[in-house]
């Protein structure tokens, strides 16, 4: 079994801090409600974006193939076309979905549950409908800065335990699969810029007063699965 995280979060990485004390104060209140029930099953989060890293290497591709589940944390700029790679992850992450969830049903089970939780820092009316509309999302657009901390929040602490129970239904799903299931991850790569083009086009959030030849979110989306 190679799978060693409970979840991957993806994110806008942030020079400033909101986004830098949102993310590292949200792995934190996450670590401390997987702890107690996944033990030694970790959260993996790419630190260097925290400081407005923009580059990949192959741990990236390599710890979304090891995770159970993948967290978006969604600002209206996660889908940005001038820097494509949180929609690279997505992208990723909607195919590893699909085929971990079709073996589940092979399996004979009950494939009621995405791999992908929606978390909304910002701008949750920018949200893409097929995200929406298909998938719980959790709501964190009150979170302000200098605030109590997400883990010992009387609203949001509630909420990451709920994300975490979540997390953990899913990654004790994904055991039940058979161990050649995580045996491919040498060779998983994230998708190309080309190869998310028509999902950034879709889910651009301001667009052309006058736009022509507009593809619908649905068909970007079908498109890389």
């Amino acid at each position: 079994m190679s799978l060693k995280n409970a979840c991957y979060i993806s994110y806008r990485h942030g020079q400033f801090e909101l986004m830098q004390e949102f993310i590292a104060d949200f792995r934190i209140a996450l670590c401390c409600e997987l702890e107690p029930i996944l033990h030694s099953r970790s959260v993996y989060l790419d630190r260097e974006r925290l400081s407005g890293g923009e580059f990949y290497d192959h741990s990236l591709a390599q710890n979304l193939y090891e995770s159970a589940t993948m967290v978006l944390i969604y600002t209206p700029t996660y889908f940005d076309a001038a820097n494509p790679y949180c929609a690279r992850e997505y992208s990723a992450m909607l195919v590893l979905e699909r085929e971990r969830l079709d073996r589940l049903l092979a399996c004979g089970s009950a494939v009621n549950h995405g791999l992908i939780i929606p978390v909304v820092l910002r701008g949750c009316r920018y949200l893409p409908n097929e995200i929406k509309e298909r998938r719980q999302y959790y709501n964190f657009e009150d979170f302000q800065l200098g605030g109590r901390r997400l883990s010992r929040h009387p609203r949001f602490a509630p909420v990451i335990r709920q994300i975490a129970t979540y997390i953990c239904e899913r990654y004790e799903e994904l055991l039940r699969l058979p161990d050649e299931t995580f045996r491919n991850g040498a060779l998983f790569e994230l998708p190309g810029e080309a190869d998310v083009a028509r999902l950034l086009a879709a889910a651009a959030v301001f667009r052309p007063p006058f736009p022509r030849g507009d593809i619908s979110c649905a068909q970007a989306l079908s498109a890389v699965l």
